[in-house]
């Protein structure tokens, strides 16, 4: 008796467990359309379409979509909810191990752009503090306040630094403009998605109400990739310029020119 209540008590103390069919309201389960889903730890696809009860607003059925556009009809009960992610308790039917892998890989991806960026990021804030200090160091030198000779050791270091971190920027500005391409493609293909949305509408295929979430999801999607471009870009062209001006002849004084202007 005393196992029997003891084994009672256990089970209402454990945790509940919510999943998709716990939801209620058409606009709380709109928030979850487009969000991506695991199954233990990598990547499968996205929730696509939730078709939901007329009556209490439940989840009845979910179509989850693979990034190979394979679509998928599910129970809501079989994804939990957990802590913010969407998690399958059970694996797709066809979903190969290998497939899961190269689907992890490219979450890695994304997760070695960041790195590249925060790399280049960095070697560019050095280049303009060092580009800085040689602008500090010319206007030392006119105003007298170095001699020459300590004034080419001095430059002469800052330049080498200055083309080091210019070679070692190259291998992740090539990851980066890899990572740019892949990105664009990306919004491209969104954009063509709401697009053929859009001329559903038109031909009243479907109904603006019916895929108001799914437009919704699609245009944040794009508004992402976008800032993500211009932040990539713009990192990649500066790096180009600064290069490109760091071994102009005009920056790199020759010996010979200086001693012609300052010791003449």
């Amino acid at each position: 008796m005393r196992n029997l209540l003891s084994r009672l008590l256990s089970f209402f103390r454990r945790p509940s467990v919510k999943t998709l069919a716990d939801i209620r309201g058409i606009d709380t389960l709109r928030k979850f359309l487009g969000k991506k889903i695991y199954y233990n730890g990598a990547f499968v696809g996205e929730l696509e379409k939730i078709i939901a009860d007329k009556n209490n607003k439940s989840p009845k059925k979910i179509i989850v979509k693979t990034p190979s556009n394979k679509l998928y009809k599910l129970k809501p009960r079989l994804v939990v909810i957990e802590n913010g992610l969407l998690k399958l308790s059970k694996k797709l039917p066809d979903l190969p191990h290998t497939a899961e892998r190269k689907l992890v890989e490219n979450e890695k991806i994304e997760k070695y752009s960041a790195e590249y960026l925060s790399s280049v990021e960095t070697i560019v804030d050095e280049i303009k503090k060092l580009r800085d200090r040689i602008l500090k160091l010319d206007e030392k030198l006119i105003d007298g306040e170095i001699d020459l000779k300590t004034f080419k050791i001095i430059r002469k270091d800052l330049e080498i630094k200055i083309q080091e971190l210019t070679r070692k920027g190259k291998e992740p500005i090539k990851k980066l403009k890899d990572h740019l391409r892949t990105v664009y493609k990306q919004k491209m293909l969104l954009e063509r998605e709401v697009e053929r949305y859009k001329v559903k509408i038109m031909l009243k295929e479907v109904s603006e109400e019916e895929i108001k979430g799914r437009l919704e999801v699609l245009n944040d999607k794009i508004g992402e990739l976008d800032t993500e471009i211009n932040r990539v870009k713009s990192i990649i062209d500066t790096y180009e310029i600064l290069s490109s001006e760091t071994t102009r002849e005009e920056f790199l004084i020759s010996n010979e020119m200086l001693t012609q202007i300052f010791e003449s």
